[in-house]
C-alpha cells in the first residue's frame, strides 16, 4: 500500500475566522488521502472559540516559533491573511521552514503594520519594508490625499499590497482567483496555482435546518455583511435609498458586521441616515454570533456585496451568498468579475442611478428574485467543489516538489561551501545572499517548466 503523504497545515482555527472554517472543510476532505495535522496557535484558546473538528489538531506556543520541528512531515502548508493576530506566528514559521503558502489577501499592509508594531513596538520596520518595495509611495499619497482613507485602504494598495515579503520563502503559492494570480504575475518567486474555494453547501444546509429567522418584515430586505469600512461601500446603497422613493417605501437596508463608533466613515454614514430621517429604513446590526448571522443571511431578500478596492483574493461572503441563492449585487471588479453576468447583478463603477434601477427592479419583482436564486445555486454547485479543490491541491504538491525557492538554493550553497571550507563559519547568510543576488536574474528550468526568480 502506498504510504500516505504527511501534511502540516497551519491556520487560524477559531470561529471568528473564515479561514478557519475554510481550513476545516479542506482538511476534512484532505484527510481521506493524506495524514493531516492542523497546527493552531495556543493563544487562540484564550478567549476565542475553537472550531469543533474531527481533524487532528496540534497546538503550538508562540514561544516555539524558533524551535518547532516539522521534519516528520512531507509538506508544510501555511495559510496567510491580513490579520497579524491570527497569522503572525504562521508567518514567522514560514520564514524559517519553507512550504506552500495559501495567500488569502491581496492587501497585506494591515498584517505587516500590526506585525511590526506587535513585535518591535515601532513603525520604522513597516515603513522601511514599504520603501524597500515601493519607494516613497505612502508619503506621496498623503501629500495628495483627497479623503480620510489611509494608503492601505486606497486602491493603490492593490498593486502595492506587500505580497512579495509574504511569499518570498514559498515553495509554491495558492490563490483563489484569477484576479489574485494576475497581481502576482510579476512578483512571484515560485509556482502559482489558482484553486477556487471549496463548497459550503453542507454547512449552509445544516444551518438552514437549525436556524430560525429572527426577523419578519413586510419590506424587502437588502443586506451587507462584513466589518463596516469604506471598502464595503455602504454609502453607495444609502445614496440609492436617498434617490428612490420606491426603496424608501418598500425596502429596508441592514448592515451586519462590526463597526467602530468613532471612525470617520461610520460617523458620516450615521449622519447621512439621520439627516434624511432614514433610521427606520437603514440599520446597523453590529457583529452577531453564527446562529444570528445565518438567520439574517437566510431571511434577507437581496445581498449588496460591494467591495472596492478589492483587497480579498476571493470572497467567502460571496461563496455563502451564492450557495444560499439570493440575488447578489456587486461591482464588476476583482474576483466578482469572474462570476457570469447572469449569476450576479453587476454594476460598473459608482453609478447610483444604475444601482437604483437594479434595486427597484428586484424589489418590485419577486419572480425575478426567484430566478436569480436558481441561477446562483446552480453556479455554486458547479463552480465550488471541495473534492476538486483537494485533488488540485494534491497535484500541486507533486508539482512543487520539483521546485525550490531561491532562498533554499542559496542556503544549500552556503552549507556546502562551509563544509568544504570555502567560507568561514562566521560569514552570515545575508552576506552570502547579497553576493549571490545575480541568481535573481536567472531563469530556472526544471521538469520542462520555467520560473522567473526575482
Amino acid at each position: 500500500m502506498k504510504k500516505k503523504l504527511k501534511i502540516a497545515w497551519f491556520t487560524p482555527f477559531c470561529s471568528k475566522s473564515a479561514i478557519g472554517a475554510y481550513s476545516n472543510i479542506i482538511c476534512t476532505e484532505l484527510s481521506k488521502y493524506a495524514e493531516v495535522s492542523v497546527f493552531v496557535n495556543s493563544d487562540e484558546l484564550k478567549g476565542d472559540v475553537i472550531i469543533d473538528s474531527d481533524n487532528i489538531v496540534e497546538y503550538y506556543s508562540p514561544d516555539e516559533v524558533e524551535t518547532i520541528n516539522l521534519s516528520r512531515f512531507d509538506r508544510v502548508i501555511y495559510n496567510l491573511g491580513n490579520n497579524y493576530k491570527y497569522h503572525g506566528t504562521i508567518f514567522d514559521i514560514s520564514q524559517r521552514i519553507s512550504g506552500i503558502i495559501i495567500l488569502h489577501d491581496i492587501n497585506m499592509h494591515h498584517f505587516f503594520h500590526g506585525y511590526f508594531i506587535e513585535k518591535y513596538g515601532s513603525l520604522d520596520y513597516y515603513k522601511h519594508l514599504v520603501e524597500n518595495f515601493y519607494g516613497n509611495c505612502i508619503d506621496d499619497y498623503n501629500q495628495n490625499r483627497v479623503n480620510e482613507d489611509s494608503f492601505w485602504d486606497s486602491e493603490h494598495a492593490v498593486a502595492k499590497g506587500l505580497n512579495p515579503p509574504a511569499i518570498k520563502n514559498a515553495l509554491g503559492i495558492i490563490v483563489h482567483s484569477k484576479y489574485h494570480e494576475k497581481i502576482l504575475k510579476d512578483i512571484k518567486t515560485a509556482p502559482v496555482n489558482v484553486i477556487h474555494f471549496p463548497s459550503v453547501k453542507e454547512i449552509v444546509e445544516k444551518q438552514q435546518k437549525q436556524v430560525k429567522s429572527n426577523f419578519n418584515s413586510t419590506r424587502v430586505t437588502i443586506l451587507t455583511t462584513g466589518h463596516v469600512n469604506s471598502n464595503k461601500k455602504v454609502d453607495f446603497v444609502i445614496n440609492a435609498f436617498l434617490q428612490s422613493k420606491i426603496l424608501r417605501n418598500k425596502a429596508q437596508y441592514l448592515i451586519l458586521g462590526e463597526y467602530n463608533e468613532e471612525s470617520g466613515y461610520y460617523l458620516s454614514l450615521k449622519k447621512l441616515i439621520e439627516d434624511n430621517k432614514l433610521q427606520s429604513r437603514i440599520k446597523f446590526l453590529g457583529r452577531k454570533d453564527d446562529e444570528d448571522f445565518f438567520s439574517y443571511l437566510f431571511g434577507t431578500d437581496i445581498y449588496a456585496n460591494f467591495r472596492y478596492p478589492n483587497f480579498e483574493g476571493s470572497s467567502w461572503s460571496l461563496l455563502e451568498q451564492l450557495t444560499i441563492g439570493k440575488p447578489i449585487l456587486a461591482f464588476n471588479t476583482g474576483c466578482y468579475e469572474e462570476i457570469p453576468e447572469d449569476v450576479i447583478h453587476k454594476i460598473d463603477g459608482y453609478d447610483v442611478e444604475k444601482l437604483v434601477e437594479k434595486l427597484e427592479e428586484l424589489v418590485l419583482d419577486a419572480e425575478k428574485r426567484k430566478s436569480s436564486e436558481k441561477k446562483a445555486k446552480e453556479f455554486a454547485e458547479e463552480f465550488f467543489s471541495t473534492k476538486k479543490y483537494v485533488n488540485t491541491l494534491l497535484g500541486f504538491i507533486s508539482e512543487v516538489n520539483n521546485f525550490e525557492p531561491l532562498v533554499s538554493t542559496t542556503d544549500k550553497v552556503i552549507k556546502i561551501a562551509r563544509e568544504i571550507e570555502l567560507l568561514p563559519n562566521s560569514t552570515t547568510t545575508t552576506e552570502i545572499k547579497n553576493k549571490t543576488s545575480l541568481l535573481r536574474e536567472k531563469e530556472i528550468c526544471q521538469t520542462g517548466k520555467k520560473i522567473n526568480v526575482y
